[in-house]
């Protein structure tokens, strides 16, 4: 698909959804995009791929990144662009949504993902806690490198268990 690609000097609101994979991003994307297409009259039918063309990646993924995205054309409509990336110039061109989870819930919740969904990780999750590659070492890299850029004037830090204790309140930005 050659669709036009939003930007803020297109008239868009850049938002950039950021988190460590496992994190809730795909919870939280599913209740923007129901809050976006009922806001905008979008009439949409959702569902876990769908939201992609209202949500894309960053990147140029075919079913899941930038080429997917329907709505560079409405610049009432803000681009909410997700990420499981480290930080990138990039993300000064918009505001950030930074997304975190307990890191315990996190690492089980990831190693069992990677263990069993995908079936990529064949070690016990006292081996994958200790990966440098997967593990606590590497959330702590990714973390570490993400807070270097969290100008709080340009990001909404919001936790999974913020969500999951009062949706509504947490994920509107009124708290």
């Amino acid at each position: 698909m050659n669709n036009p690609q939003p930007t803020q000097k297109s008239g868009h609101s850049l938002f950039f959804l950021c988190s460590y994979p496992k994190s809730g991003r795909t919870w939280l994307r599913f209740i923007l995009a129901n809050y976006l297409n009922q806001i905008f009259n979008l009439n949409l039918t959702l569902d876990f791929w769908t939201l992609f063309t209202l949500l894309p990646n960053g990147g140029s993924h075919p079913q899941k990144g930038l080429p997917v995205y329907k709505f560079a054309h409405k610049t009432d409509i803000p681009v909410i662009i997700s990420s499981h990336g480290l930080w990138q110039d990039r993300f000064n061109k918009g505001k950030i949504i930074f997304l975190l989870r307990s890191p315990t819930d996190l690492l089980i919740s990831y190693y069992c993902h990677l263990f069993y969904s995908m079936g990529v990780y064949h070690e016990n999750i006292h081996n994958f806690i200790r990966d440098p590659e997967m593990g606590i070492a590497h959330l702590i890299v990714y973390l570490n490198q993400w807070s270097q850029h969290l100008d709080l004037n340009q990001t909404h830090i919001l936790s999974y268990e913020q969500m999951q204790s009062n949706t509504e309140k947490n994920c509107n930005g009124n708290h």
